[in-house]
């Protein structure tokens, strides 16, 4: 018996470029049953517990806070306006308008909204209702071209509007103010609204005026 006749069969060597390529295909294919498994996670849809019968289900809505509109009326020219009462108050009034005192994280000023005959004009409304204001001396035209109105009008209707400089009186000494005025008219009546504030608290930006435009736009024309 030779010795080729005596040794056993080998079994074929799993080692080598062979194995190697087994091993990567095992690899991937364990990659892909993971990815399939984490999409179908992904996708799945979310299942909702309903409710319990006469129990509150869920977190109730949320809405904005509500601002407290007071109205006003003209009892001789029908027109009404609304403002928020947390910070306005009717410091006078009369069958033809009213005085408004806002007083508004510190800056306090007055808005008159008065209304006039259908025959006024808003530039003529303004003027009478400007030259009329009570306390203000030393009225003068606001010449500052930042400071003239755009778009003025009252209850969204388009009409005319000035600035003024002039000075008030009070016991506590004299002190200059800023006064916008804007009118319009819807042909029955003429309503006009002004704004008078001490300078260093008024403008375009300040909170009296912030309250002023809520007031005036939410003039409602009588019909």
């Amino acid at each position: 018996m030779t010795l080729l006749a005596e040794r056993a069969p080998r079994a074929p060597s799993s080692g080598g470029l062979g194995g190697l390529v087994v091993h990567l295909f095992g690899l991937i294919f364990l990659v892909i049953i993971g990815l399939s498994i984490l999409t179908n996670l992904l996708v799945a849809p979310v299942v909702v517990a309903p409710c319990t019968s006469g129990q509150p289900c869920g977190a109730p809505p949320t809405v904005p806070a509500v601002i407290r509109e007071t109205a006003w009326r003209s009892p001789r020219y029908g027109f009404r306006l609304e403002y928020p009462a947390s910070v306005v108050k009717v410091s006078q009034q009369t069958p033809t308008g009213v005085v408004l005192a806002v007083d508004v994280a510190g800056t306090s000023g007055d808005v008159t909204v008065q209304g006039f005959s259908g025959g006024t004009t808003p530039a003529e409304a303004i003027s009478g209702q400007v030259h009329g204001l009570s306390g203000v001396s030393q009225l003068a035209g606001d010449t500052n071209p930042a400071h003239q109105l755009l778009g003025a009008g009252v209850g969204y209707l388009a009409g005319a509007g000035g600035t003024y400089l002039g000075d008030v009186t009070s016991p506590q000494g004299s002190q200059p103010v800023n006064i916008a005025s804007e009118a319009a008219s819807d042909g029955r009546v003429t309503v006009s609204a002004t704004v008078v504030g001490a300078t260093n608290s008024s403008g375009y930006h300040s909170d009296l005026y912030a309250v002023a435009d809520l007031i005036i736009n939410s003039v409602l024309w009588p019909g």
